[in-house]
């Protein structure tokens, strides 16, 4: 089970190389909630990072972001999280 420690740290971060930060990010049971707030013109993103990793036929073991319920293409492993900017840069991937 996936736990971040300090993970309120990501709220006000700029994303890189976007106009979007992060808003907020709380912890629930099952994941993550991150929301993204572009600052140009006030739209809004909800994802979730699963708490619980998955393997790959890549040989890793990743965690899955969702947007509505749903996978998306991106995927984190826990040695890239442990850098916020590289965590930042990951959900810059996802917009």
């Amino acid at each position: 089970m996936l736990t971040i420690q300090n993970y309120y740290r990501l709220c006000q971060k700029k994303i890189p190389l976007t106009n979007w930060q992060v808003e907020f990010c709380g912890e629930r049971d099952d994941c993550y909630e991150i929301s993204l707030i572009n600052k140009q013109n006030g739209n809004g993103r909800l994802f979730e990072l699963s708490r619980k990793s998955e393997y790959l036929q890549a040989g890793m073991w990743v965690y899955f972001f969702s947007e509505n319920g749903k996978k998306t293409h991106s995927v984190i492993t826990s040695d890239y999280m442990k850098d916020i900017n590289s965590f930042l840069s990951t959900l810059g991937t996802l917009l």
